[in-house]
């Protein structure tokens, strides 16, 4: 996947601002982050960290109040 089709499927960049169950510490930057459709999870907030930094390249499902989304922008 390239940075732009990144850039369009997590329109927000979020920054940890709560402790939360992955312990991923407050104040670490994520680049791309969406709000997930509909309201089946408890867990609305999916960031996706990069690889290879640390955290792995994977995606993090988050309460709303563990982060600080920031539109990314266009």
């Amino acid at each position: 996947m390239t940075k732009e089709e990144l850039d369009r499927q997590y329109p927000y960049r979020a920054t940890i601002i709560k402790d939360n169950p992955y312990h991923l510490p407050v104040g670490k930057k994520f680049p791309w982050a969406k709000r997930k459709e509909g309201d089946a999870s408890p867990f609305m907030v999916l960031v996706r960290s990069t690889w290879p930094s640390t955290f792995g390249g994977r995606d993090y499902q988050l309460h709303e109040d563990e982060v600080l989304l920031e539109k990314r922008d266009a």
